[in-house]
This record gives C-alpha cells, sequence and structure tokens, in this order.
C-alpha cells in the first residue's frame, strides 16, 4: 500500500479547533505532525447544529476499513471520543475527521479533529453543480484510504470552477466520484454503480433506502459514457453534500447540461432526502 505524505497540523489550523484527540487523550490546542508519510485510513462525520450524523454507521465503516490491515478498534469508544470533541470544542455545523496511520501492519497513531468544511449553498440544490470526467480507478474502492493524488487533482479542477471529478475506469465507465458517490436518472429508473465497485458511502446507503420506499426502480451497473450522455437528470451523494444534482459535466472535449430545478423525480429525493435526515 503506497504511503500518504499529510500535513496534519495545517489541516487542523484550518479548522480552527481549540481541542484535538491523540492516541485516545484529549488535547488543548495540541501540536499536530507538520508532516506524516504513512498509510492513512480515515473517516469524516458531519456535525449539524452540534448532532452528529450516522456516526455509528461512519466508525462502523472504518473499523471495517482497518480489519483489512488487521488492525482492531472499537467502533463505540471511538464514537465516544467524537462526541466528547464536539461537546468540548463546541462544534456546531462542522466534519470531524478521524485518522489512523498505519505502518508495519499496525495503528501507529489515531488523531481526531475538526476540519475546515464546506457545505454547498441553498441555491447549488436547484441550480446543480458542473463535473468532469477523469480517468482514474482506485486501488481499494471499498476502503476509505487517503489519496493524495487525486485530492491535487481535485483542488486543480475547483479552480477551473469543477466541483466534482467522477473517475472513468479502465471499461470507461464512471463507479464513483473522487468524494462522493453517483447516481443517474433516465426515464424515470435510477442508475448507479454495483456496490463492490465503489466506496460504500453512508449517504449512497440512506438515499438507497430512500428509493426503496419511494417505490422507485434502481438499476446497479457502471454509468457508461452513452448512459451518461443520455441521462436527464444526474447527481451525487457526500456526507458533506447529502444528495447535490449536478448542472453540467465535461466528457472529453464535450459539456452535456442535465435538468436541475424542473425534473420532478430529482428534486422528490432532495426533498426528501433533507425532510428525513436524522441523527446517527
Amino acid at each position: 500500500m503506497a504511503k500518504t505524505i499529510l500535513g496534519l497540523a495545517e489541516e487542523f489550523e484550518k479548522g480552527k479547533g481549540s481541542f484535538a484527540i491523540i492516541n485516545g487523550e484529549m488535547k488543548h490546542h495540541p501540536t499536530l505532525p507538520t508532516q506524516i508519510e504513512a498509510t492513512v485510513v480515515y473517516d469524516v462525520v458531519r456535525v449539524h447544529e452540534g448532532r452528529l450524523l450516522f456516526a455509528k454507521d461512519h466508525c462502523a465503516r472504518l473499523r471495517k476499513t482497518l480489519q483489512t490491515f488487521g488492525v482492531p478498534i472499537d467502533p463505540v469508544k471511538i464514537e465516544s471520543s467524537v462526541r466528547d470533541l464536539v461537546h468540548k470544542g463546541n462544534v456546531s455545523n462542522q466534519n470531524i475527521k478521524i485518522l489512523y496511520t498505519i505502518e508495519d501492519g499496525k495503528a501507529d497513531n489515531c488523531y481526531i479533529y475538526p476540519l475546515l468544511s464546506y457545505y454547498p449553498p441553498m441555491e447549488s440544490y436547484t441550480n446543480g453543480v458542473r463535473g468532469k470526467v477523469i480517468h482514474h480507478v482506485r486501488e481499494n474502492p471499498n476502503s476509505k484510504i487517503l489519496n493524495m493524488n487525486l485530492k491535487d487533482l481535485m483542488t486543480q479542477a475547483s479552480e477551473e470552477g469543477i466541483y466534482e471529478l467522477l473517475l472513468l475506469n479502465e471499461d470507461d465507465c464512471v463507479t464513483e466520484g473522487s468524494r462522493s458517490n453517483v447516481f443517474c436518472i433516465k426515464d424515470g429508473t435510477i442508475y448507479t454503480a454495483p456496490s463492490e465497485s465503489v466506496l460504500k458511502g453512508i449517504t449512497r446507503t440512506r438515499v438507497l433506502a430512500l428509493i426503496e420506499a419511494l417505490g422507485l426502480p434502481v438499476v446497479f451497473t457502471p454509468l457508461s459514457k452513452r448512459l451518461l450522455s443520455s441521462a436527464e437528470a444526474l447527481f451525487i451523494t457526500s456526507t458533506s453534500n447529502g444528495i447535490l444534482p449536478l448542472c453540467s459535466l465535461i466528457m472529453l472535449d464535450e459539456e452535456k447540461t442535465y435538468e436541475v430545478a424542473g425534473h420532478v423525480l430529482l428534486q422528490r429525493l432532495i426533498t426528501a432526502f433533507f425532510s428525513g435526515e436524522e441523527s446517527g
């Protein structure tokens, strides 16, 4: 597994937090490493109005990822630590990162701290955001492992007005986004990639449950460029975004546009998701 070079001190400073938990110990204005080089496994939990959203699900997924490295953790204890940090740091609307560094098959360190967090403005849910397709295949799509190359590509895309990068595999099909899961809608049917080929996002799981509850048809298939070109609507899901529609997608040198505010099924999903959002 490739190692990642990451500056925790800078990330913590941008998050403007006063407290962090390092290896189970609450620290006030801690000194975090300016640079680490290790395999990094992490998850992110959203805090909304002081409430943790789906924390149990995030901690369970983190446990499952760490198990692939032979690293055991207690998800209940981790969730408790996150709640302690939210309370102690008076965190209201922000994401909390839980990060493990892995060295020689064991957890070297664990850091829990608030992040600089961005949530789309309300108009993004009626106007949509722009996306772009790039060729990229995750080494282990079912695990949330930090990939700095992909993060750098996303930073560059943001400077070009692109909100999300959709990842095209060796079969020329989109499986997921750089930080999201991807769905499209065509003729009343919702399409998304099979679970085994993507990160099983917590929000994705909630959206699939919502689709089932609404009695809507869903097809699990890689999203071919042909399907993306003929779809009426396209949306991504993630912890920070919920359900966020795309208004356009750049594929090669063409930019395909999608319905957003006028697409009844898409807006029905968005409304149902946010009205039913609950704490975890």
